[in-house]
């Protein structure tokens, strides 16, 4: 008997993983992660992929909680290199009648095992006085 494994390539696991993101299917997105994968935006670093996915979903809750409507369009994926990869966000918010779209980047770096070792959270500067802008007009800051 013949087995034949079948394992997902980068390109692949980051079209799914990117997939999982717009459908908010946070849980799933260990499945394409390091064990030990590292999120970092700014100078805040979070490590392990269940605490990411955890993080991931808190953060949504959050945001839906606070604003009267939050939603996020498909992102695009743009593969930069062999292992590293863009996804480009685009968050709708709304508040007392106010409206924002907050775009940023996810650099994603894939490790030889074909899986996600590192997540870098990108916000231009001006996407974020941009937000904060919204967020003080709407008094939430």
């Amino acid at each position: 008997m013949k087995i034949v494994t079948h394992t997902l390539s980068a390109v692949q696991k980051a079209t799914a993983y990117t997939d999982c993101l717009d459908k908010g299917k946070y849980h799933d997105l260990w499945k394409y992660m390091d064990r030990d994968c590292i999120y970092s935006k700014g100078d805040q670093v979070m490590h392990g992929a269940m605490s990411i996915c955890n993080a991931y979903e808190a953060n949504v809750r959050q945001l839906q909680n606070e604003l009267e409507d939050f939603y996020w369009d498909c992102s695009t994926l743009t593969h930069i290199e062999d292992r590293i990869f863009l996804i480009h966000l685009t968050d709708h918010l709304s508040h007392q009648g106010k409206k924002y779209v907050h775009r940023s980047t996810l650099r994603i770096i894939f490790n030889e095992a074909d899986l996600i070792c590192a997540i870098e959270h990108i916000d231009e500067p001006e996407e974020m006085r941009d937000l904060e802008k919204f967020l003080q007009r709407t008094g939430m800051l």
